[in-house]
C-alpha cells in the first residue's frame, strides 16, 4: 500500500499536514486481513503526522 502525506506551508506562522486514512480507503475492499493492515499503516501515518 502506498499512501500520501501532505505538508503545506502557508507561511511562517501556518503548516499543516495532512495523510489519507488507509483504513477508510480500504474500506470498499471485503477483506479482513487488509483491514487489520489498513488499521496497523493508519497508526504509523497518524505517528509520522505528529512528528512532523
Amino acid at each position: 500500500m502506498s499512501y500520501t502525506i501532505n505538508r503545506i506551508i502557508k507561511d511562517a506562522d501556518f503548516e499543516e499536514v495532512s495523510a489519507i486514512d488507509p483504513v477508510v480507503s480500504m474500506s470498499a475492499i471485503d477483506n479482513d486481513e487488509l483491514k487489520q493492515v489498513a488499521g496497523k499503516v493508519r497508526d504509523m501515518l497518524s505517528e509520522v503526522v505528529q512528528a512532523i
